[in-house]
């Protein structure tokens, strides 16, 4: 399944739990502009994830990795192998935080479990494959998302 759908997915999952059974509902001073702030900052990375293809000029196609015609480790790529994934973290991050209630957050939590198992292992396997001089080594220095 595309990662944007992924993310479609726990969006709206986020929004009926937090709806129907919306968990240590919280509102703190600050939530909204926090929780937006945290919507632009994902989008800011993913985009930079994707600005950075497209400055290499490979493929953005998550279901098509083995298309990959170069392999990108500048710019945010230096700190996470993943940072158009890490922007959705951040971006369901903030919307669970906007939507004021645990169940959303437990939901968004999942999130990197979920995409991890099901698209970023079989992308770096493509990698693994067609870089097999660099991919290991990049890897082994940049986390999958940022800190793991």
């Amino acid at each position: 399944m595309p990662p944007l759908v992924w993310l479609a997915l726990f969006a709206g999952t986020m929004a009926l739990a937090g709806w129907i059974l919306p968990l240590a509902a919280w509102h703190l001073p600050g939530q909204t502009p926090l929780a937006a702030a945290l919507v632009v900052c994902g989008i800011g990375v993913m985009a930079a994830g994707v600005l950075a293809f497209r400055r290499r000029g490979t493929t953005v196609n998550p279901m098509a990795p083995e298309k990959a015609s170069g392999l990108v480790t500048g710019g945010i790529y230096r700190v996470t192998r993943n940072p158009m994934y890490l922007g959705m973290a951040i971006l369901l991050l903030g919307l669970a935080l906007g939507m004021g209630s645990l169940s959303p957050l437990l939901i968004a939590s999942l999130f990197p479990v979920v995409l991890t198992r099901f698209q970023i292992r079989h992308e770096e396997a493509a990698l693994r494959r067609l870089f097999p001089d660099t991919y290991p080594g990049y890897a082994a220095r940049v986390p999958r998302w940022f800190l793991i």
